[in-house]
């Protein structure tokens, strides 16, 4: 049990044998065995002292040494066979026995060390030395293999080894390791199969791991390495065996199988007629039938050995999934998919392989769950049955974008980022072969040290010397006229982590005189902006200064929409000339009365930081240039870029920033350089001298010439009418007025350009993708990709046609109330939308829809409203429905009854009778005991929606469309002692139409059964109506429609160093862009609004109605608004200024805080730019401003008397605040509170489907009404495709995007550079953080009850800060969605 200590006498015809005591019966101790010797090369005596070392999975090595005085050098050979999976050498089969046998003798495996060298005396190959190996331990997969040899002093370098396999099959061998050599260990790799000597006598050799060109090889390997060639080549004849090693050359004859069938011979691919590359010969027979084709294998077919998988390969998941997949899993497919011709009729049996699957029949003989153990990725169990169902895994493609193969710019994309980027070509490739034709030849070489510069795995310095690693912060010097200069270049560029490398390239700073050292620190810290900031001596006049400009980056990458250009524009990065810049002096020369010239120079890319890159350039400003007035920028990209800011250190007075946060366009687009001016807001007459030109010069080329068709990344900002909403080329029903001019009065909206259509010259052709709207206008890219605009597009373009399909029937209503609390329960399952895997929309839409726990698959299942949350039948009482008017989703509508009794103004030759149904008797009896209507009229008690007259004209056009209804209503309430409104009477008149009389019936809360039924079917006729008007006036027509024009006329008169400008410009924010997604799928011919609400196709020239009849600017500031509906009246005692009719009114109450609020912060801020009226009058930017709102933005109304005059700066501040007021907190209070008041649509419906029962009723439906009503009220509520398509709809409208911009969250640079203008700011700031605790004050007060109380959402949409999602409160700057 002691360890061993082992003798072995040189010329002893018995040598010990080390045998690992399991090869036999044992426990892994070793035995001892006297065998044949078989070292016939050893002659002199050898002391070998074998240690064994009692260790676990350590390799047991015996490592011999000489005596000094013997000269052969004792070497041990350690051989590694990799075991096969199967056991170890487990492929011996049946001949194991006799292996065993040989493994005992120790002649298994055969070894002849072969020298480099010849022999000097005779000059032939020297003897080589021979050694069986005997098997000495296992390691877990290996084996190991061990020989003792004496080396000569004079063999030479061991060069090759040959080896004889003695065992009956092939083995694997890994390597050889030679130990005892005085250099050190000789490894020879191997990792090759080795065949049998039964197979083929002939020795292997593996060859030692030193490479040598064919000329260099040394003299003693160069026969074996030609013969080595010779095997390898074979001799082009008969069909190889699988042992074999022969690489030889084949035409591609063998794709077909005319033998099995005629049908699949195939012509033979290489040659003249077919002209192919080369396949590897197997030397099969020809075919029968067919003499130029091979006959195919019914096995494996012939690779040459070491090509062929590794056992391990072979039976892991790769190759044994393909082998499972040809040979079970198709033809079990075949069986389940017995027809195989037939196709997939439609996308949703595509999305079914991802979902469902395919239910597949046992293979063979197998038991079920056969092909699930097999493939477990592509077939699973089902778990109640055990049967296979082969369900693919989703794509990360599919996962990401379900639409992903559906989009063009995806279709391009894959050509760059795809599985084939391969194929792409550049078809103006004459254009880089001139560019590097013109550089010199510096500039070329440059060039090609670049391309060595990418696959470098550090960063490099690259002088005209010498190329060495850079791995220190570098020490970069400049020298002035020297034709090169550092380049820093972000390492991220290529493949880095954002250190800097230096590479030198041609100077671009023209300008530069003098000499100049400039000191670049690189300053080691995370988030922190990294900036070279530069300094002169004090001996020199010129002031060094470096220019950093921040570029955001896109949110496919660095500068992704670079697209097909890219490599060009990396060329030019490399060579500084991407980003090209001038600096303005706001000075003109004192001596010329010119303007200075501009100081220009490149700015080269430095750095990438997250979401942004930075570039940078240094300049000398000489010391009488004067003050940096603007920047003049030239984008030598193929596309545009994002610029967020440009900063200048270096001056005495500190840094100058410079916000652009604006997109540049490609000098390839337009040669036209875009300009930047400082954040300094100037009036026009106090414009620097240096800077006028420019200033007029931008506002021309926004204003733009009026002609074509606007490209994308202009910046033109031009009116045009609504002539874009139908699309009669695609189908004439979609045909629609155009909205602005004498018939239908309308704002304008920005100008596309767009040719008109073929079929209505009057109408604009419909694009196909975005609109256009001017660059800076549209979503920002980070935007574009978040919750908002991107949750639109999935609601539409995925959510509603998945509806579609699900609902099959576009008729189908409601059978009971049951059928839509389901809607938040339950939900509706969505079929897989086209080729999407399950659970697609719920990522996609995770709010609104679920996916099914145990199935995976999309239901669409709404949140629960507020409302509904506190309480479920909110919606079925009459003091809600009151009360709604004043604190609802539109508490613009309830007016004060001034006149009685009630009385159309429309022509009664037409609409017949003008007089009101609601009389006089009928309300006094409902408010007997409390006062008359008389009295309630005196003390201003009684309440009207009023939508008589605006519907009435279009009752007989909408109820020809199927599916819908209209009527002109008027809903009269009372305000009763506890300040609540209380619902009196509601009257629906039908003008004289069909050749029927006018019909008119008046319908009132009673204690009847049918009259409670009628009750609330009127009810539900009159929320129709409310809801068209709340969408179609109060909020597209008031807030979004209207504030178009002042955005592009804000821009075309104003230059954005106006003060003027500044402070509107985060109130117009993407309201460009989402009127253009609104006129693109929601105010449309056929869009949602008009499939969903009850004006239908009539929708839009509705809204102009009212334009024609109600809008007025002046009515449009909140306090005018409440006195011309008669809610309020001046009262200078009175907070505000004014005295509310009803007092617990709670859209009014917070809504004049908040309008104080904005007052005084744009009374500050003007007063402080405007000190006297004579400024407001000389101001010709300003003058000519309001002039084009007027008289181009709102042209139908130009001649109005109500228009407010521009003199003072009071007109001023009451303009600008009724602006910012109807962007803000106007457009807030009717849209984010959508979901909570429409999201359970029966206390909203958009639409009502059926007449009242009581006009004009057969016999037979008012027997249905009687034994059913409540099926009656769920015929006239929308179908279950219009409510589920709304409610998703009001959803996403009502959400909050993550990066929502509220009133008062961001100072504006150029506001946070004046100090007198911040500190005005953080008092609006300040104020707006009171109204909150305001407003919760507000809605904890008991006596408040219509924004308190049982069941009562609060009342809190004007508060002005909000998270994301939907929450029913946040009032943002803009109208952004």
């Amino acid at each position: 049990m002691m360890k061993p200590q082992i003798t072995q006498l040189s010329h002893s015809t018995k040598t010990p044998f080390l045998l690992h005591k399991p090869f036999i019966h044992g426990d892994g101790n070793i035995a001892s065995l006297p065998i044949i010797s078989r070292h016939s090369f050893q002659k002199k005596k050898k002391n070998v002292r074998v240690g064994f070392i009692p260790t676990t999975n350590v390799n047991i090595k015996a490592v011999a040494s000489t005596t000094e005085n013997e000269k052969p050098t004792s070497v041990e050979a350690i051989v590694t066979v990799k075991l096969t999976v199967g056991g170890f050498l487990s492929n011996l089969g049946l001949d194991r026995g006799l292996d065993d046998i040989k493994h005992l003798l120790g002649k298994t495996l055969h070894l002849e060390l072969v020298s480099s060298e010849l022999d000097t005396r005779t000059g032939l190959e020297k003897e080589t030395i021979k050694g069986y190996a005997q098997w000495t331990s296992k390691e877990e997969d290996e084996v190991k293999y061990e020989s003792s040899f004496e080396i000569p002093e004079d063999f030479g370098e061991v060069g090759a080894i040959l080896v004889e396999n003695g065992h009956q099959e092939e083995m694997f061998f890994k390597d050889i390791i030679l130990n005892g050599f005085p250099y050190g260990p000789l490894h020879i790799n191997c990792n090759s199969w080795v065949h049998s000597k039964n197979d083929n006598p002939q020795k292997r050799v593996f060859f030692a791991n030193k490479s040598y060109l064919p000329s260099k090889t040394p003299s003693g390997l160069r026969r074996l390495r030609e013969e080595e060639l010779k095997i390898l080549r074979g001799n082009g004849q008969g069909e190889h065996k699988s042992f074999e090693r022969v690489y030889d050359y084949d035409v591609y004859n063998d794709l077909g199988d005319p033998d099995t069938n005629e049908d699949l011979k195939r012509p033979v691919l290489g040659g003249k007629q077919y002209p192919y590359p080369r396949r590897c010969r197997t030397g099969r027979p020809r075919c029968d039938t067919d003499p130029l084709s091979e006959k195919r294998s019914s096995g494996s077919t012939y690779v040459p050995r070491d090509e062929s998988f590794s056992e391990e390969k072979r039976l892991t998941f790769s190759a044994k999934a393909i082998y499972s997949v040809l040979h079970a899993l198709v033809p079990s497919l075949e069986t389940a998919i017995f027809d195989s011709e037939l196709g997939f009729p439609n996308f949703t049996a595509i999305d079914s392989l991802f979902n469902e699957g395919v239910n597949l029949p046992p293979f063979e003989n197998q038991k079920k769950g056969f092909l699930s153990t097999l493939l477990p990725r592509l077939v699973k169990a089902i778990a109640n049955t055990g049967e296979d169902v082969l369900r693919f895994e989703t794509t990360d493609t599919m996962d990401r974008d379900k639409f992903f193969w559906f989009r063009d710019e995806e279709f391009a994309r894959q050509t760059l980022a795809g599985v084939n980027p391969y194929s792409i070509q550049l078809v103006t490739f004459v254009l880089i072969h001139h560019l590097v034709l013109s550089l010199s030849e510096s500039a070329k070489n440059r060039i090609i040290l670049v391309m060595c510069y990418i696959s470098a795995a550090s960063y490099i310095y690259i002088s005209p010397k010498k190329l060495t690693k850079k791995m220190m912060k570098p020490q970069i010097t400049q020298l002035s006229h020297s034709t090169k200069t550092p380049f820093l270049l972000h390492k991220p560029f290529i493949h880095g982590d954002g250190n800097i490398a230096s590479l030198p390239i041609i100077s671009r700073h023209s300008f530069q005189k003098k000499k100049k050292n400039v000191r670049v620190g690189f300053i080691p810290t995370t988030n922190v902006n990294i900036k070279a900031v530069a300094s002169t001596t004090e001996n020199e006049k010129p002031t060094s200064v470096e220019a950093i400009v921040t570029v955001k980056l896109t949110v496919g990458g660095f500068l992704s929409n670079l697209g097909l250009d890219r490599g060009l524009d990396d060329i030019k990065h490399l060579l500084g000339k991407t980003l090209h810049l001038e600096l303005v002096s706001s000075e003109l020369d004192t001596r010329t009365g010119l303007e200075k010239e501009t100081i220009k120079g490149y700015a080269q890319w430095t750095s990438k930081e997250e979401d942004e890159v930075k570039y940078e350039s240094s300049f000398e400003i000489p010391e009488d240039f004067g003050e940096v007035g603007a920047i003049l920028v030239e984008n030598g990209h193929q596309e545009e870029m994002f610029f967020k800011d440009i900063i200048l250190n270096g001056f005495p007075y500190g840094p100058l920033h410079i916000n652009c946060n604006s997109w540049v366009h490609s000098k390839n687009d337009n040669p036209q350089k875009r300009v930047f001016f400082a954040n300094k807001s100037y009036l026009p007459s106090k414009t620097p001298s240096g800077l006028r030109r420019l200033r007029e010069e931008e506002l021309k080329i926004l204003r733009g010439n009026g002609q074509g068709e606007h490209k994308s990344f202009e910046r033109v900002y031009d009116y045009d009418v609504y002539n874009d909403l139908g699309d009669p080329d695609t189908n004439e029903d979609l045909k629609r007025p155009v909205l602005g001019g004498k018939q239908y009065p309308y704002p304008r909206r920005c100008r596309t350009g767009r040719p008109r259509c073929d079929t209505d010259p009057l109408s604009e052709k419909r694009s196909s993708g975005s609109t256009y709207v001017p660059r800076d206008e549209s979503f920002s890219e980070e935007k574009r990709l978040t919750f908002s605009a991107k949750a639109i597009y999935s609601v539409l373009h995925a959510l509603v046609p998945s509806l579609e399909t699900a609902i099959f029937d576009s008729e189908l209503g409601f059978p009971n109330f049951t059928a839509i609390d389901s809607l938040f329960n339950e939900g509706v399952n969505l079929p897989p939308f086209e080729n999407q895997k399950k659970g697609f929309l719920s990522t996609l839409l995770p709010r609104l829809v679920k996916a099914i726990a145990n199935t995976g698959e999309d239901v669409l299942r709404f949140e629960t409203t507020d409302t509904m949350d506190r309480d479920k039948f909110f919606w079925f009482r009459d003091e809600e429905f009151a009360r709604q008017t004043l604190a609802g989703v539109n508490p613009y509508s309830i007016q004060l009854v001034t006149e009685w009794p009630l009385k159309s103004k429309l022509d009664p030759k037409i609409y017949g009778p003008p007089e009101s149904a609601i009389t006089t008797e009928l309300i006094d009896r409902e408010i007997k005991g409390l006062m008359t209507v008389k009295e309630a009229i005196n003390q201003k008690k009684l309440f009207i929606l009023d939508y008589h007259d605006l519907f009435l004209p279009y009752v007989s056009k909408v109820r020809e469309i199927k599916g819908t209804t209209l009527y002109g209503s008027r809903t009269l309430f009372f305000l009763t002692p506890e300040g609540t409104l209380r619902p009196l009477a509601i009257e629906l008149t039908r003008p004289p139409m069909d050749g029927k009389p006018q019909w008119k019936q008046v319908f009132m809360p009673c204690w009847n059964a049918t009259g409670v039924w009628q009750w609330r079917i009127a009810k539900a006729h009159v929320l129709a109506h409310d809801s068209g008007v709340h969408q179609l006036v109060n909020h597209w027509l008031r807030t979004h429609a209207a504030m178009e024009p002042y955005v592009i006329a804000t821009n075309r008169q104003l230059s954005v160093v106006h003060p003027i400008y500044r402070l509107l410009h985060p109130h117009f924010r993407y309201t460009m862009d989402i009127n253009a997604l609104a006129r693109q799928i929601l105010i449309n011919g056929g869009g949602i609004i008009e499939s969903s609400f009850s004006p239908g196709e009539y929708s839009m020239e509705l809204s102009s109605v009212a334009y024609d009849q109600q809008w007025q600017f002046n009515l449009q500031a909140l306090p005018a608004d409440l006195i011309n509906r008669g809610m309020a009246v001046e009262d200078p005692t009175a907070p505000h200024g004014l005295k509310l009719t009803i007092e617990d009114y709670p859209f009014a109450n917070d809504g004049l805080v908040l309008w104080d609020t904005i007052k005084e912060w744009v009374s500050d801020y003007v007063n402080y730019y405007y000190p006297n009226p004579s400024l407001i009058e000389s101001d010709q930017e300003l003058q000519a401003w309001w002039t084009e709102i007027r008289t181009v933005g709102h042209a139908d109304k130009k001649d109005e008397p109500w228009w407010p005059i521009l003199k003072t700066p009071k007109d001023l501040i009451e303009i600008i605040t009724t602006i910012a007021w109807v962007a803000s907190g106007h457009h807030a209070t009717v849209n984010f509170g959508q979901y909570s008041y429409t999201g359970y649509f029966p206390n909203r419906p958009t639409i009502a489907r059926t007449n009242m029962p009581i006009e004009d009723p057969s016999e037979e439906s008012w027997n249905n009404f009687l034994r059913k009503p409540e099926s009656v009220l769920l015929e006239c509520f929308p179908t279950k495709i219009q409510a589920t398509r709304m409610m998703a709809v009001m959803d996403i409208l009502s959400n909050h995007s993550p990066d929502e911009e509220y009133l008062g969250d961001l100072v504006e640079s150029a506001w946070d550079e004046n100090l007198y203008i911040k500190g005005v700011f953080e008092r609006f700031k300040g104020r707006l953080t009171k109204l909150e605790e305001i407003i919760d004050e507000r809605n904890a007060n008991k006596n408040l009850m219509n924004r308190s109380g049982a069941g009562i959402v609060p009342y809190e949409l004007l508060k002005p800060s909000s998270p994301p999602g939907v929450t029913g409160k946040g009032v943002p700057y803009s109208i952004s969605i």
